[in-house]
């Protein structure tokens, strides 16, 4: 039976995708043209929950061509969501939680198990299997974003390690919450941007803004350009760089990252919180509304 290359799950009213990433890849490899532009986003659990947060955001990303699973916790949840519940309505509730604790134990017990269900590879991750591609294909590629240097430092990088990409950079602008040029001077700096990716039209598009910005930048702008495809990546251009360390291997394929950035990074605990105790309980109540009747 052939899979459906574009095809999602929807978690508390936000596209996430259910396709392996090797027919995501192909795809990409096989069917990326100048004329056709595709967005890609690698949500993660707080990224959900931010959309879920803002209805605006949700319509944006009804466009979204790609959403491979970033992280664990996400994959769990989508495996939740998808338990089936009994037809005896008293029973429901005491069996979403059970199903809750089981869900939960395979986090911490059997991560891979979940990951053998949904697709999961880290946006970061991502970045990198395209730009192998990219450089098979001869392609070109712009990086957007990140902070102070990193796109500079980031194409650096890339330029040495694939000969055959031809790369270009900009920091781009200070945007605003809703993703617009804070000052004149950004706004100059937003519009340089966008001639430039015109005319030199990438067939990838790395944008770097952060979670949501990077997205309301993107979803607004794709349309209007000839790009192959969009995708937001987060602080990807930062471990590029190497101002970022990053996990360690046997840390990250057991799905614990979080604690391990929480424990290098303690100023990160509020995200921490949000992706293991709101989402979880974000989408237990979610769940729980719709199955009330």
């Amino acid at each position: 039976m052939k899979e459906k290359v574009r095809d999602f799950y929807t978690i508390l009213n936000c596209k996430v995708g259910s396709t392996p990433i090797h027919l995501l890849l192909k795809d990409v490899r096989e069917c990326l043209t100048i004329s056709d532009s595709r967005f890609m986003m690698t949500p993660n659990s707080e990224n959900v929950l931010g959309v879920y947060r803002d209805r605006n955001l949700q319509k944006l990303l009804e466009g979204v061509d790609y959403a491979p699973v970033d992280s664990i916790g996400l994959a769990a949840a989508v495996v939740y969501m998808n338990q089936k519940l009994p037809q005896n309505h008293l029973l429901r509730v005491p069996v979403m939680i059970l199903q809750g604790i089981y869900v939960g134990l395979l986090v911490l017990l059997r991560p891979q198990s979940l990951q053998k269900r949904v697709p999961v590879m880290k946006g970061r991750q991502l970045f990198w299997e395209l730009l192998q591609i990219a450089d098979e294909k001869k392609w070109r590629v712009y990086l957007l974003g990140g902070k102070s240097d990193e796109a500079e430092r980031a194409s650096k990088i890339v330029s040495e390690k694939y000969k055959n990409v031809a790369v270009r950079f900009s920091s781009g602008p200070m945007l605003d919450e809703k993703a617009m040029p804070q000052t004149q001077r950004d706004r100059v700096i937003n519009d340089e941007v966008l001639h430039e990716i015109s005319q030199f039209k990438p067939h990838l598009l790395f944008v770097a803004f952060n979670f949501p910005k990077q997205e309301r930048w993107l979803a607004r702008h794709l349309p209007e350009l000839p790009v192959g495809l969009g995708m937001t990546v987060g602080g990807t251009f930062n471990y590029v760089s190497g101002r970022s360390l990053l996990p360690p291997k046997a840390i990250e394929k057991l799905g614990f990252e979080w604690l391990w950035r929480l424990a290098t990074e303690p100023w990160r605990l509020r995200r921490v919180l949000n992706a293991v105790v709101i989402f979880p309980l974000n989408v237990f109540m979610y769940r729980l509304s719709e199955n009330r009747s």
